[in-house]
């Protein structure tokens, strides 16, 4: 089973640590106001968004 992370800012740090953290066996969900952010997160990580 794996663990979940919600990571509030899809900004340089939030979306690099979800990068970093999208390489192991985590439930990752990458949360952000900023629509180009969010795309761009969806399409290269292997993370859920909003």
């Amino acid at each position: 089973m794996a663990l979940k992370i919600i990571i509030i800012g899809a900004g340089e740090v939030g979306f690099n640590l979800a990068k970093e953290l999208s390489r192991e066996d985590y439930d990752i969900t990458l949360v952000d106001i900023n629509p180009e952010r969010v795309k761009r997160a969806s399409e290269t990580l292997d993370v859920s968004t909003l």
